[in-house]
């Protein structure tokens, strides 16, 4: 099954805004009603074109009045839609506010030069605090008549009060839309890791992001220190495949990569007080491990969105992992090597899967209990689907008696990770 996913590192953009804006926007709050942040905003039963949001570094911001406009009321010369949703804690422990823009194929088709997407956070005076991000898309052929074409985007905040400005210019004949409003970020109340992003920037929009494809995000800048008296050897192992029973199902499988990318990425970043942190991603379905990375101070996040990337286009279960057995197979006898006693140090091993169901005709034995191993088994199992009741991982891993946590929200997420973090601190 070929399944595409788009790598995205975060990159801050060069392009100047302007120094200020000289009348403060009106004071409009966002609109409610907020969806799910691993989602784009999307309106059922309606075909669209999800244009790839990339940020076009070659237009040149002064060539177009932005101030003046920005200055005026909203203005509206091309017909369209906006959606600005609350701030929302996405998987990867940062908080997002997602927007769009839809316009109608006949409004599309009408225009005579291409389109720029223009978006940009100000202070309540009409600062910059963040360079723009800017979206080209060429029209250089007509969309179907019965598919809108969707500006989907977001912008990574830290808690506080903001504008959100957003621009829709053609250039042919200088038509343009302008939108200002008021955004306002906060956590959650009783939020179980109030510091974790105290290092992060206070503002960022993603270099690319394509919401219909998939796109995977790496950074860096967590605070999740750990305050250890025992020396610890913390393993990550990951399974990298989506589950065998969701193989087919492309949002799945898109969401399994995001997810998995974001869960890696924010328990790389677990900070000992003594110890190490390791990683192991397994392509259980072609009985490999596909990425190793040992004493993590820095993900390895292009050879890992390499690996993801590759295991997503090819996600069967190879002939000679049934064989052997397997997938399943596979996931016991990496996981048993593992089952070791660590000189000097106590072993703590983190599963990160989804909720698998292996082929009925392969093997789900359970491991069998190490009474000489100085270990912790934790295992973070993330759920896509409603129908997720069984997990074969879960019938692998009883003997060890761990620690399980089913995740179907970043904040599920957030509180597994608070609580992994209170028991390290324990040891």
């Amino acid at each position: 099954m070929m399944i595409g996913l788009s790598v995205g590192i975060v990159v801050l953009m060069s392009q100047v805004w302007g120094m200020q804006l000289q009348r403060t926007p009106p004071d409009i709050t966002a609109p409610p009603s907020p969806l799910p942040a691993r989602d784009a905003p999307r309106i059922p039963g309606t075909p669209f074109i999800d244009a790839v949001m990339k940020h076009d570094p070659e237009f040149d911001l002064n060539s177009i009045p932005l101030t003046q406009w920005l200055e005026a009321r909203d203005s509206q010369e091309i017909p369209w839609k906006t959606r600005i949703e609350n701030a929302e804690l996405r998987m990867d422990q940062r908080l997002e506010v997602a927007y769009s823009a839809t316009l109608q194929p006949k409004d599309v088709n009408n225009l005579a030069g291409d389109l720029y997407f223009i978006a940009g956070v100000t202070d309540a005076a009409g600062n910059s605090l963040v360079p723009p991000k800017v979206v080209h898309r060429s029209l250089d052929g007509k969309i179907p008549e019965d598919k809108e074409l969707r500006f989907n985007d977001n912008v990574i905040a830290q808690p506080g009060e903001y504008f959100l400005c957003l621009v829709l210019y053609e250039s042919q004949t200088g038509r343009h839309n302008t939108l200002k409003r008021r955004i306002t970020v906060t956590t959650s109340s009783g939020d179980p890791l109030p510091n974790a992003g105290k290092d992060l920037p206070q503002l960022e929009f993603f270099d690319f992001t394509d919401r219909e494809r998939g796109t995977l995000q790496f950074f860096k800048g967590l605070s999740l220190p750990v305050m250890n008296k025992r020396m610890l050897r913390v393993e990550l192992i990951s399974l990298l495949n989506p589950p065998e029973q969701w193989s087919d199902l492309r949002r799945i499988v898109r969401r399994h990569m995001q997810q998995t990318a974001a869960a890696l990425n924010a328990l790389s970043q677990l900070r000992l007080a003594q110890g190490t942190v390791s990683v192991i991603g397994l392509d259980v379905a072609h009985g490999a491990v596909a990425f190793q990375q040992a004493d993590v101070e820095q993900l390895n996040s292009e050879e890992l969105t390499a690996v993801l990337n590759k295991i997503a286009d090819d996600n069967t279960v190879s002939l000679a992992t049934m064989e052997r057995g397997g997938s399943g197979a596979f996931f016991r006898e990496s996981l048993d090597r593992q089952l070791t006693p660590s000189t000097g140090a106590m072993k703590i091993i983190v599963v990160v899967s989804g909720s698998e169901v292996f082929d009925p005709s392969g093997s789900v034995k359970p491991l069998d209990p190490r009474k000489n191993c100085d270990c912790r088994v934790y295992h973070l199992r993330f759920r896509y689907d409603i129908h997720d009741g069984s997990d074969d991982i879960g019938k692998i891993l009883k003997p060890l008696g761990p620690r399980t946590f089913d995740i179907t929200t970043p904040r599920e997420f957030r509180k597994s990770l608070a609580e992994i973090i209170r028991d390290l601190n324990n040891f």
